[in-house]
């Protein structure tokens, strides 16, 4: 029996992201939610201008506007992988910890102002303005410091999955959390040692 030289690229399930992908030259090109007609209809057109250019997209795949690469995903896209994981990880004793709710809280503003944006066009002015944005609505520079490492975080795992290249996350690292006495964010108070005697009336 002759060998199959002429096997398309499959038509599969980027299992992190719930996507649909494509594999050409090496490079993942993205479709779309997985299963659905409009995937589906990208992946023939992907494959038809594939096959069109004799196999030999470039690097940066097909320049239709009808593909959707990793360089195209949204943040929203990567939020819903990435909370699976979060509901999944923070557990312990069978019961979800209290950093679900903190990750939750952090990345809320997030995803109100950027969801729809793409994971590129995030960089550091736009993580600046999100700690504007929390020094305004009152919080302690500590609280703020916490919620900018799990926005940090969210980007390195959609990295650590391969939903997106490296270079976002490493722009992000450039922005570094609030020092004390340079910022208008108030300190937490500390918490003071129970005085003496109130213990030795307890006793």
């Amino acid at each position: 029996m002759p060998r199959l030289t002429n096997i398309l690229p499959s038509y599969r399930l980027h299992k992190a992201s719930n996507q649909a992908v494509v594999t050409l030259n090496g490079r993942d090109i993205y479709l779309g939610t997985y299963n659905t007609d409009e995937s589906r209809d990208r992946y023939k057109l992907v494959i038809q201008e594939w096959l069109a250019s004799q196999k030999q997209f470039s690097p940066a795949g097909p320049t239709g506007s009808h593909s959707q690469t990793s360089s195209d995903i949204t943040i929203n896209e990567v939020f819903l992988p990435y909370w699976k994981h979060v509901q999944q990880y923070y557990r312990k004793n069978g019961k979800q910890t209290r950093e679900v709710g903190n990750i939750k809280a952090a990345l809320a503003p997030v995803l109100h102002n950027y969801g729809t944006y793409r994971v590129t066009d995030f960089g550091p002015l736009a993580l600046k303005s999100y700690l504007k944005q929390l020094v305004e609505g009152g919080f302690t520079r500590t609280v703020i410091n916490k919620k900018l490492s799990r926005v940090k975080q969210f980007f390195k795992w959609g990295v650590e999955n391969e939903l997106f290249g490296p270079q976002v996350f490493q722009a992000l690292q450039a922005v570094r959390g609030l020092r004390c006495g340079r910022t208008s964010a108030p300190e937490s108070v500390p918490i003071k040692p129970v005085p003496q005697e109130l213990v030795e009336a307890t006793i």
